[in-house]
């Protein structure tokens, strides 16, 4: 009853309601910060709940979450009114988020509305950079619609010092204080996660809805092969040799729409750049053998993404592992996965009743085990040639 309990407060904490519509209109710049953290936010829930954390590795990245939680802004609450195109997107968001807490399975209804909300939000953040705005924090280089005026010459992020452009969004997200603190408490998620969640978290990307792979906790690093872009792969070899001039025009135009999405700030060479490389990838694709396609769709599936600068070292892995692990909020979500624990039903060890042993019914190396198996199985774990 107490994760129900929790459950319905986190809903509830996270749900726009009716209410803030009749409320002030909130700053443009308010609303890109709110829609950045439901992004992250999301990401967050996603990784955590993908990544089949164990009790102990739970409490204590909740505990580092707490710390950092202590030095950052809170995260935005919903209140206040978003006018225009922005508002369907938030209410969207803020849907999706309490239906992965309710479970991995998104409707698939509500993933095409999200993919929707995605493009359009990415559109509203294109079209507000702008360079030499006097403002502090996002409005530095965004500018709301009603102050686009034809003075103002529109920018991508080429235009703007990209460490800048960074830190300006984690000291969004976490304040300086919070951001220092991010930075220092990250060396300890190594000695928190495993090797291999380690693995899985840096190939980890932010992701709204999860890919199928993130349903499976041993794969949630592989948010690049989601389901969409294998079948956009198959659906490529599908078409006619005779349609395929004139399908991949359309194609590669989707691809630079996907790319802004992606990346809202992606100048126009870089957007071309990334598009044509795409159209590459599907032209090998189309080349490829049945049984040579099925080898290495999952690596063609990555290819599709954008070209990342390769992290430097471990410090850099480890702060990108906390930016989603110790998102402010997140303590919430720690608690709720507690408990979700705290209810999974134990397995019964397994029993050998002595009065009924049988043996098997043959022997290897002088070594005779339990007929059908069983824990009383001698020389149990040693390779049948007897070494170790």
């Amino acid at each position: 009853m107490r994760n129900l309990r929790l459950l319905a407060c986190w809903l509830a904490a996270s749900a726009c309601v009716a209410a803030v519509a009749a409320e002030t209109e909130l700053p443009f710049e308010r609303q890109l910060y709110e829609l950045g953290y439901q992004i992250y936010h999301t990401s967050a829930i996603n990784l955590i709940q993908g990544l089949n954390l164990s009790a102990d590795q739970i409490t204590k990245l909740r505990a580092l979450t707490v710390k950092i939680e202590q030095s950052a802004p809170k995260p935005p609450i919903c209140a206040g009114n978003f006018a225009g195109k922005l508002g369907p997107v938030r209410q969207t968001y803020d849907e999706l988020g309490r239906e992965l807490l309710k479970g991995p399975d998104v409707p698939k209804a509500l993933e095409a509305r999200v993919g929707a909300a995605r493009m359009t939000e990415s559109s509203e953040i294109r079209a507000s950079l702008h360079k030499g705005v006097n403002g502090k924090g996002c409005a530095t280089c965004h500018v709301a619609p009603g102050d686009r005026g034809s003075d103002l010459q529109a920018h991508d992020l080429s235009h703007f010092d990209q460490r800048a452009v960074f830190m300006g969004h984690m000291t969004g997200l976490y304040g300086l204080l919070g951001t220092y603190n991010l930075a220092k408490e990250s060396n300890e998620i190594p000695k928190i996660l495993s090797d291999s969640q380690m693995a899985l978290v840096g190939q980890f990307s932010c992701c709204l809805v999860p890919p199928q792979d993130l349903k499976d906790p041993a794969r949630v690093g592989q948010a690049a092969v989601s389901e969409q872009k294998l079948q956009l792969l198959k659906g490529v070899r599908a078409i006619p040799e005779s349609a395929w001039g004139f399908s991949k025009k359309i194609i590669e135009k989707k691809a630079e729409d996907l790319y802004i999405a992606i990346s809202p700030g992606i100048s126009n060479a870089d957007r071309s750049t990334e598009a044509q490389r795409a159209m590459g990838v599907l032209e090998k694709t189309r080349k490829l053998s049945d049984v040579e396609f099925e080898l290495q769709k999952e690596a063609l599936a990555r290819e599709l993404d954008r070209k990342q600068t390769p992290t430097a070292n471990d410090s850099h892995k480890n702060f990108y592992a906390a930016m989603f692990l110790l998102l402010p909020g997140n303590t919430a979500l720690y608690d709720l996965q507690l408990q979700k624990l705290k209810q999974q039903p134990v397995a019964a060890a397994q029993k050998t009743d002595l009065n009924k042993i049988q043996g098997a019914d043959h022997c290897e190396n002088g070594q005779c085990a339990l007929k059908d198996g069983g824990n009383l199985q001698p020389g149990a774990g040693k390779p049948k040639d007897g070494k170790q």
